[in-house]
């Protein structure tokens, strides 16, 4: 049984290192020569763009247009050096590209500004229980290179024997853009979880998760997102121990912006990936979450998905996740 487990854990990391491997390909095949500083640099006046002092910066990439400024790539090469000074441009885009926009159960890839509002159902969790969560965000760019998001599960209810609810656990996320150019970005992120929630309600837990994410536009309105990253247990390792996360997301928007309540529609399906890494025994996790979102009028959005696992046994039968969006 255990040789059972440890091989199907190894059947699924190959399977899904080949999918981001491939993934990636597809990603960093996307630029384009003519706006890829690395192939044609652009050609820029000396002194044309505004200087900024810290704190302006941020305020800007808060509260400002985003527009201000021409948008001019970001390479790797140029990480140390610059976009940290510049407030935050939003990429270009026109009626062929799909809408850069964040998924249900899918990694971002993007910077781009957001009020969250999130709530989900977790149905026939062993035990016979249900849980559900209430949860607020905060996303906002600080700079062209750095990215903030918070979120505080204000409600987390356990139904069933026992029962319990209590406040979730705090969670603060950063992310640095390390390559950025019209079609295709890729992050380097780190999230911290903090355990001000209670073990009853599956909270309480401290965890480091380090991460890389990428977003890429494919042919047509179609476009891809995926990561992969470490999620690391600083206290109660026998609850949550260390484990190995990737993701992998494939949608399409269909509709333009100002369509009454179906603008900007998407949908898409994310495939998802946690393998234990410190416990051999315990099986690896797989399940697909279909999705959509869509603009409802006055840059309010609607997401939702449904998760489904497709490994045995299966740790819930269903995680339903809804997000009501205020884009700024």
């Amino acid at each position: 049984m255990r040789y059972q487990a440890w091989h199907g854990r190894l059947a699924a990391l190959a399977a899904s290192a080949v999918l981001m491997f491939v993934a990636m390909q597809v990603a960093l095949s996307q630029d384009d020569p003519l706006e890829d500083p690395d192939k044609s640099p652009p050609v820029q006046k000396a002194g044309a763009r505004r200087r900024y002092r810290p704190r302006e910066v941020i305020k800007e990439s808060i509260f400002g247009s985003g527009e201000d400024e021409e948008f001019t790539p970001l390479l790797l090469r140029t990480l140390f050096t610059d976009g940290w000074d510049d407030p935050w441009i939003a990429p270009p885009s026109d009626a062929d590209m799909p809408v850069r926009q964040g998924w249900v159960n899918a990694p971002d890839g993007l910077f781009f500004r957001n009020l969250v509002w999130t709530y989900q159902n977790i149905a026939d969790i062993p035990g016979d229980r249900n849980a559900n969560l209430g949860m607020f965000q905060f996303q906002s760019p600080l700079s062209r290179r750095l990215w903030i998001t918070l979120d505080v599960p204000f409600v987390t209810t356990v139904s069933g024997t026992p029962s319990a609810a209590s406040f979730g656990d705090f969670n603060v996320a950063t992310r640095v853009m390390l390559r950025e150019t019209k079609r295709l970005s890729i992050i380097a992120g780190l999230g911290v979880r903090t355990p001000t929630g209670e073990l009853s309600t599956f909270n309480g837990l401290a965890r480091l998760s380090p991460n890389l994410q990428f977003w890429t536009h494919l042919a047509g309105r179609w476009s891809m997102r995926g990561g992969a990253g470490v999620d690391v247990p600083l206290n109660n390792y026998d609850v949550l121990p260390t484990n190995f996360l990737m993701n992998v997301a494939l949608g399409q928007t269909i509709t333009g912006h100002d369509v009454p309540i179906f603008g900007d529609f998407q949908y898409y399906v994310t495939a998802n990936l946690r393998s234990n890494v410190s416990r051999r025994s315990v099986p690896a996790f797989f399940s697909l979450t279909p999705g959509f979102r869509t603009h409802l009028g006055g840059e309010y959005y609607l997401a939702g998905g449904v998760e489904i696992p497709l490994t045995h046994p299966r740790p819930f039968a269903d995680r339903l996740i809804f997000f009501f969006v205020k884009g700024f």
